[in-house]
């Protein structure tokens, strides 16, 4: 059922990230995060719309996948947890489910059950910090990675000011600003 879906999803895109947006975008906006246990496949997380954050990430790298794309499944470390001690790693330390990607040689993290996270941005807590590669290429799974800083688009923030004062002393004041990375993510 997935890689129908996939297919779908995917059909008429040429390049990676189209292909990458499509499909994030397709379960961020349909896919919510279930609210009990159950072990469900990704066939019922597609019928139901609803999965939990593990199920959903397991379900957007099956998709990448299937979009032949070169996709692994992280469990990220949070800084919100603090410092993590390398001598001394446990479960616990990596609760943060989320998929990497490589496009022309760029990694893209992303984390499918943020809403409206886009593709290139990533949440302060989870930059930088070290990640579980859970692959099935036995090259890289079980290995560590760091989590790159910020995002594959520039953190920026243009302003442009446009005054003109009128005859009679009034000042009208048109103001544009672009953000762009996380400034527009806040925005």
């Amino acid at each position: 059922k997935a890689g129908g879906k996939t297919e779908e999803l995917i059909e008429g895109l040429v390049t990676p990230i189209s292909k990458l947006d499509t499909i994030v975008s397709y379960i961020q906006k349909n896919i919510i995060i279930a609210e009990d246990l159950k072990d469900r496949s990704f066939g019922t997380v597609l019928k139901d719309k609803k999965g939990s954050i593990y199920e959903i990430c397991g379900l957007t790298e099956a998709m990448l996948s299937e979009a032949e794309l070169e996709a692994d499944y992280l469990l990220v470390h949070s800084a919100r947890t603090g410092f993590i001690d390398n001598d001394f790693i446990s479960y616990d330390q990596f609760q943060i489910p989320a998929i990497r990607t490589k496009i022309d040689s760029n990694y893209y993290v992303v984390i499918p059950y943020y809403k409206y996270l886009p593709i290139d941005y990533l949440p302060e807590h989870v930059q930088e910090q070290p990640a579980l590669i859970v692959s099935n290429n036995d090259k890289v799974h079980g290995k560590f990675w760091e989590i790159p800083v910020g995002k594959m688009t520039n953190n920026s923030l243009a302003e442009n000011y446009d005054i003109t004062i009128s005859e009679d002393g009034i000042l009208n004041v048109k103001e544009t600003k672009i953000a762009n990375g996380s400034f527009g993510y806040e925005m």
